[in-house]
C-alpha cells in the first residue's frame, strides 16, 4: 500500500511499487493528463511535480512517491491559475501532447525565479522535446505567468455542454439543435495546425452565429458513405471578405484550454471495454524476420497474457502497458536478418551519390543553368551531408482496433483515413463500410501517422485473438 497527496487529494493505492509513477497516473488512477513519450526519460513530457520538483513519472517508481505530494497536469489550474491562464492567453499549445511536460517545469521555474529571464526560461524548459517551435509563446506565457496577468481580451470561455439533443441535420456536416447551439462535424486531423478551430470559424462566419455556439466534433466514418453521394452544386455563393465577422480575426483556439487543463484525449488514451494492451518488437533490420522466439520468461511476467508473432515481428499481450514492456524486455529473439544485414551509413551514402551523378527526371526546362555557371563571375560548389530526420513525433505510434464479424472499429490518431480503412478492410476481410474510423487527436504528425504498419498491427492482433487491442 502506497500513499501520497496527488493534486492536493490523499491517494492510497496497492499496487507494484516497482511500476513507474506514470502508469499508476494513467492506467489504474485513470488520469490520461501525463504523457508516455520516450520511456527512458529523456523526452520530459511525462513530467511531474514531486515536492515542487520536476520528476520524470515514467522513471520513478510507485514506492519512491510515498509520503510526498504530487502536482499533475490535472492539478495545475488550481495551484497555478495565473500559469495556466497565461498558457491560454498566449496560445502556446500545438498539437498539446507535450503540455503537461512544459507546465510542470515552467511551473516550478515561477518557483524559484519570481521574474526568469530569456535564457533561464530556455534553460528550463529544455528537458522537454518539441519540434513545433513554440519557445518565443512559451517565453510570452512564462512572463505573463510572473506578472499574474493575462493579455486582456484572449481568456476563453469553457467548452459547451453535450448537446440536448440529435440536433436536424442540415447536412452531413452541422446540426442545429433545440437550444440554438450547432455541432460541426470535421473529418479532419487535428495535430496543432488548428483544423477544428479554423473549420468552426467557417461555419460559424457562414451561418451567421457567434463562435461560442459551435461544438467539435471528429468523425470521419459517419460522413464517408453519404457523402460520396453528394453532388456538390454548381455555384457557390461566400461572402465578401469585406463582410467577414470573423475570419481574419485573432480568435483563440477552441481546443487549447482542455490541452492545458490535459482533458485532451489521443489516440493513447483511448480505452475500450475488454481491451488488452501490446507492445511490438520489430527486427533491427529492415526486411528482416523471426528465425525463433524464446518466450518462456515473457509469459511468466504478471499481467502478460501471451506472445504472438505477427507480420512485423513479436507482440506482447497483457491487462496494461507496463506489464507488456516488462514482458518485451525479457524476450529473446533470434532474427533473420536478411539481404540488408550489411547495409550500413557507408553503402547508403555511395548509394545516393551514384544516383545524384545520374541525369534526373525532366519536370520544368525553364532557362539555361548550364550556360548560367559557365558565364557567373564566380562559382561556389559545395557537397552537404545531413543525417537521416526521424519521423518521430512525441506521441508514440499507437492504434486501438476491434474487430468482429460483422465489422471493426479504429481509434487512432493518423494523417489518413482512408488508407487506415483501405488496410483494416484487407486484413480482416470486410469490406469498408464496415470499417469505421474513429479519428483522434495527434501528439504530433511529421508525416509518419500517413503511413498505417501501426494500424495493421493492431487489426491483426485483435483479429487473432478476439478482445479490442
Amino acid at each position: 500500500m502506497f500513499t501520497f497527496a496527488l493534486n492536493n487529494k490523499p491517494v492510497t493505492l496497492a499496487a507494484d511499487g516497482e511500476m513507474p509513477l506514470l502508469w499508476a497516473l494513467r492506467d489504474v488512477l485513470g488520469l490520461k493528463g501525463t504523457k508516455y513519450g520516450c520511456g527512458v526519460g529523456r523526452c520530459g513530457i511525462c513530467t511531474v511535480l514531486i515536492d515542487g520538483a520536476p520528476q520524470h513519472a515514467c522513471m520513478l517508481p510507485l514506492s519512491q512517491a510515498a509520503g510526498k505530494s504530487v502536482l499533475s497536469i490535472e492539478g495545475l489550474a488550481e495551484k497555478y491559475p495565473a500559469l495556466v491562464q497565461a498558457w491560454i492567453a498566449a496560445q502556446v499549445p500545438q498539437c498539446g501532447y507535450c503540455q503537461g511536460g512544459q507546465l510542470m517545469a515552467a511551473a516550478a521555474l515561477l518557483v524559484q525565479r519570481n521574474h526568469p529571464t530569456d535564457a533561464e526560461i530556455d534553460a528550463a524548459l529544455s528537458g522537454v522535446l518539441c519540434r513545433c517551435g513554440s519557445y518565443l509563446r512559451i517565453r510570452r506565457a512564462v512572463k505573463l505567468a510572473a506578472q499574474g496577468v493575462a493579455t486582456p481580451g484572449m481568456a476563453f470561455a469553457p467548452a459547451l455542454p453535450p448537446a440536448p439533443d440529435a440536433g436536424i441535420a442540415l447536412n452531413d456536416f452541422i446540426r442545429v439543435h433545440a437550444d440554438d447551439s450547432m455541432t460541426v462535424v470535421i473529418n479532419h486531423s487535428e495535430m496543432g495546425q488548428g483544423a477544428l478551430s479554423s473549420l468552426a470559424v467557417l461555419a460559424a462566419e457562414e451561418l451567421e452565429v457567434d463562435l461560442d455556439r459551435i461544438r467539435k466534433e471528429l468523425r470521419y466514418s459517419a460522413l464517408a458513405a453519404d457523402a460520396a453521394q453528394l453532388r456538390p452544386p454548381g455555384r457557390l455563393h461566400l461572402k465578401e471578405p469585406g463582410e467577414f465577422r470573423l475570419i481574419g480575426k485573432p480568435i483563440p483556439r477552441l481546443d487549447i484550454p482542455d490541452m492545458v487543463a490535459g482533458c485532451t484525449r489521443y489516440g493513447i488514451d483511448v480505452v475500450r471495454p475488454g481491451m488488452r494492451v501490446a507492445t511490438v518488437v520489430r527486427c533491427p533490420v529492415f526486411g528482416g524476420s523471426v528465425n525463433h522466439v524464446d518466450a518462456g520468461r515473457a509469459r511468466a511476467v504478471p499481467g502478460v497474457r501471451d506472445v504472438i508473432e505477427i507480420e512485423s515481428g513479436v507482440a506482447v499481450r497483457a491487462d496494461d502497458f507496463w506489464s507488456a514492456q516488462r514482458g518485451r524486455e525479457t524476450l529473446h529473439i533470434e532474427w533473420d536478418e536478411g539481404a540488408q544485414a550489411a547495409l550500413d551509413d557507408t553503402a547508403i551514402e555511395a548509394e545516393l551519390n551514384a544516383a545524384r551523378r545520374q541525369d534526373g527526371k525532366l519536370v520544368r526546362n525553364d532557362g539555361n543553368a548550364r550556360r548560367a555557371l559557365k558565364n557567373a563571375a564566380y562559382v561556389c560548389e559545395a557537397d552537404y551531408f545531413t543525417p537521416y530526420l526521424a519521423h518521430a513525433a512525441l506521441e508514440p505510434m499507437n492504434c486501438v482496433a476491434d474487430v468482429r464479424p460483422d465489422g471493426c472499429d479504429i481509434w487512432v490518431g493518423t494523417q489518413s483515413q482512408v488508407d487506415t480503412q483501405a488496410i483494416a478492410a484487407t486484413i480482416t476481410g470486410l469490406s469498408k463500410d464496415k470499417v469505421r474510423v474513429h479519428t483522434q487527436f495527434l501528439g504530433g504528425g511529421f508525416g509518419r501517422r500517413l503511413e498505417t504498419d501501426f494500424v495493421a498491427d493492431a487489426v491483426q492482433l485483435t483479429k487473432m485473438t478476439g478482445t479490442p487491442v
